[in-house]
C-alpha cells in the first residue's frame, strides 16, 4: 500500500481569551478630548493642536513571560516622519511595526509580556483619531 504526502498543514496561531475588558485608563494628556470607558475596544482621541502628540495610556493585565497578540485599526492613514508615525500605537517600548502602518487596516504586534501591567499607549498628532477593534489575547 502506498503513503501519500499531501504537503504542509498551515499551523496559525492559536488564541486565548480576549482579554480588552480588563483595561484600564491610566493616563491621557495634550488632548482636547478624549472618548475612552475601561474596557472598550475603541477609543477616540482629539489632539491638542498647542501640543505635542496627545495620547492615552491604557493598563493591560499580562503575566510576565507570556506571549500576547494585540491588535488595533485606526480610523484614518498615518503619516510617517522620519523616526516613527505621527498616530501609532506603542506596547512595551516597541511600535506596532512600520511596514503595517499608513493604511486604514486592522494593525498587531506580537510581545512577551515584562510585566504584570503592560501599558498600550495610542497616539494622535494634529487630528481625531478613532482606534477601534482593539484586542488583545494571549498567545497559547
Amino acid at each position: 500500500m502506498g503513503h501519500y504526502h499531501f504537503g504542509y498543514f498551515f499551523n496559525p496561531l492559536r488564541l486565548g481569551v480576549e482579554l480588552v475588558s480588563s483595561f484600564t485608563l491610566q493616563d491621557s494628556g495634550r488632548l482636547t478630548s478624549y472618548d475612552y470607558n475601561n474596557g472598550d475596544n475603541h477609543a477616540t482621541l482629539v489632539d491638542d493642536l498647542a501640543t505635542a502628540d496627545g495620547y492615552l495610556i491604557i493598563d493591560t493585565v499580562t503575566e510576565i513571560g507570556k506571549t500576547y497578540l494585540i491588535s488595533v485599526k485606526p480610523s484614518v492613514v498615518s503619516i510617517p516622519t522620519q523616526s516613527y508615525y505621527k498616530n501609532r500605537v506603542v506596547i512595551t517600548a516597541e511600535q506596532i511595526p512600520l511596514s503595517n502602518q499608513g493604511t486604514v487596516k486592522i494593525q498587531d504586534l506580537t510581545f512577551v509580556a515584562k510585566e504584570t501591567v503592560t501599558p498600550l499607549y495610542l497616539y494622535t498628532n494634529d487630528l481625531e483619531i478613532t482606534y477601534s477593534n482593539i484586542s488583545m489575547k494571549e498567545v497559547l
